[in-house]
This record gives C-alpha cells, sequence and structure tokens, in this order.
C-alpha cells in the first residue's frame, strides 16, 4: 500500500514538473513573439515617433528653465528630515497648504528634500526585479533547449537573442503556433535522441560546421563534408528561391562564396532556330545580263514602294552582276 502511494506521489510530482515546464516554455514563446511585433510595430511607427520625442524632449528642457526661474524666489523651504517612506505624503500634504507653487511639480520637490535614500531603495528594486526577470528568462531559455540537440543550443539560443551573426534571411525561422522549425517553406528538425537534421524524410548527422552554415550569416569553420551535407538539405527546399522562382541572390558573402555554387542551375535554352521549309528551292537561271538588269530594277522600285521582302534577291542578283563583270 505504501509503495503504491509513493509511486502516485511521484507520478502527480512529475505531472507538476511537466505542465510547469510546458508554462515556462508557453510564456517564452509568447514573450519572444511579442518581442519580435514590437520590433516591427517600432520599426513602422518610427516616421512618427522620432518627431514626437523631439517636442517631448523640447517641453521637459522649457519646463526646467521655467521651474528654475520660479525657484528663485520659494514660497517655503523644504525642511532637511531623515529618509523615510513617509516622506511623500508629507510633501504631498505641503503642495496642498502652498497651492501658489504650480511651477514646483512633485518630482522637484523630492529631489530637493532629503537625500535621495528612497531613490535608491527603488533603483536597487527595479536591478533585483530585473536580475530576477533575467534569471527566469534563462531558466525558461534552458528548459526550452532541453528538447533540441546540445549540439544545436549556441546557435538556437543565438537565433532568439536576435544576434547579428544569425542569417535572416537564407537561415530557418520558427512558427510559434506550430512550434516548428522551417527552411524556406519546408520544415526542418533537430532530433534531439538521434542529433540528426532532417527535411523531407532525408536526415545528416548535425556537425557544428553544418550548423553554421544553416544558421550563420558568414559562416566560417566547416569542411567539405559539411558543404556536401548542407547542399543536399538546400536542394530539398525552396530557401534559395523568390516568389516568382527566381534565385533569391544577394551581395551577402554566403551567397557569393556558397550558395551560389550550389543551387545554380543551368538555364534551359531559351529561343528558337531556323524554321524548317518544306517548299523547294527555287533556282533562277539566266543567258542574258539584261534580264537580271531589268529584274533588279523591278525589285528596287518594289522596295522603294514600302515592300521589304526582296532584300536577299537584291543582294543575290547584285553579287551575280559583279561576278560576270557587268558591274564593279
Amino acid at each position: 500500500m505504501m509503495s503504491d502511494d509513493r509511486v502516485a506521489i511521484a507520478t502527480r510530482k512529475r505531472k507538476i514538473a511537466e505542465l510547469a515546464r510546458g508554462i515556462r516554455k508557453k510564456y517564452l514563446l509568447f514573450k519572444l513573439g511579442r518581442s519580435e511585433e514590437d520590433e516591427s510595430i517600432n520599426k513602422l511607427f518610427k516616421p512618427l515617433s522620432d518627431p514626437l520625442k523631439e517636442i517631448v524632449q523640447s517641453s521637459k528642457i522649457l519646463n526646467e528653465s521655467v521651474g528654475r526661474i520660479k525657484k528663485e524666489e520659494p514660497l517655503f523651504t523644504p525642511k532637511k528630515t531623515p529618509s523615510t517612506p513617509s516622506r511623500i505624503p508629507q510633501i504631498i500634504r505641503k503642495l496642498k497648504e502652498k497651492e501658489e507653487t504650480p511651477f514646483l511639480s512633485l518630482e522637484e520637490i523630492a529631489r530637493d528634500d532629503g537625500d535621495g535614500d528612497d531613490d535608491d531603495d527603488d533603483d536597487n528594486q527595479r536591478s533585483r526585479e530585473g536580475q530576477q526577470e533575467a534569471s527566469f528568462s534563462e531558466q525558461v531559455m534552458d528548459e526550452y533547449l532541453e528538447q533540441y540537440p546540445v549540439m544545436s543550443h549556441p546557435y538556437i539560443k543565438a537565433h532568439w537573442s536576435y544576434s547579428p551573426i544569425i542569417d535572416d534571411l537564407y537561415g530557418p525561422t520558427y512558427d510559434p503556433p506550430s512550434s516548428k522549425w522551417f527552411l524556406g517553406t519546408k520544415e526542418i528538425d533537430f532530433d534531439k535522441k538521434t542529433g540528426y537534421i532532417k527535411i523531407e524524410g532525408k536526415q545528416v548527422r548535425g556537425t557544428p560546421g553544418l550548423y553554421q552554415l544553416i544558421f550563420y550569416r558568414d559562416p566560417d569553420d566547416y569542411n567539405d563534408e559539411d558543404l556536401a551535407a548542407y547542399k543536399g538539405l538546400l536542394k530539398l527546399t525552396d530557401n534559395y528561391l523568390k516568389k516568382d522562382g527566381n534565385l533569391k541572390g544577394t551581395a551577402r558573402n554566403k551567397w557569393t562564396h556558397i550558395l551560389k555554387f550550389i543551387v545554380e542551375r543551368k538555364m534551359p535554352p531559351s529561343g528558337s532556330g531556323l524554321t524548317y521549309n518544306e517548299k523547294p528551292i527555287e533556282y533562277v537561271y539566266w543567258d542574258d545580263p539584261n534580264e537580271l538588269v531589268d529584274r533588279l530594277k523591278l525589285l528596287i522600285a518594289s522596295k522603294d514602294a514600302g515592300n521589304t521582302s526582296h532584300d536577299n534577291e537584291i543582294v543575290a542578283i547584285i553579287n551575280e552582276l559583279k561576278e560576270a563583270n557587268i558591274i564593279r
């Protein structure tokens, strides 16, 4: 009976741990997705937000100037009191008693009254909260990375930290709703059990060089085997193509030194050759040069009238007359 209870308790603990891990993972995905959304919104509204920030900054400078002018004749002198949490309510009461001081803000009185220990406490509190949040985020990231091979951890972590070394054009993308990675429109899987990288049923063993080729903007530490494996994976995707089917060429080193030689295809022949005409060849025989001259006059008159289909015959008659030394 006791053993059954222990098994049940252990099972509940394991389920609780799995549930907690899932909650942390969803929180991380939500936070990362929100970061991408905030970044895109900032880029979209930057032309509007920058001028508004300048206006706000100018207003702050103007308020500080007016505040300094008003402070030259203070209506009351703040007393130096020990720094305690109850100091702020006391300052508010002073403001109510002195309604004639509209230029003095609560923040300015707080800076003049006391030695600023509360501000230091607030800064310390914010610092502690920031450290706790960073520690929590790091813990969530570590738990998130547990589902991937250890070799892939630094590359996936660099992806989520928006590192400049990550290839945002040819590299993999993550789809939060499906919790899957994609290379172009093809799913790419990093198998933790086997350490293989899989695309469209094809799998290759993951190596640091191959991960660099997949994730990095400018990979520099790989060998020929890594390059061959990357070529095999890339051929299964459309990651190097635009929507119209043309190659996604750029001036990046990764394209000019690696991708270009992997995916560049021979262009199919275009255009057409000479058309085959089954009509019998008409040979023109002559025994009197005057006939050729009359024919030449007729063809030239036709050309002057706008008919351009006799150019070849005109040239042929002229050549015949030259060969016969009739004209030079």
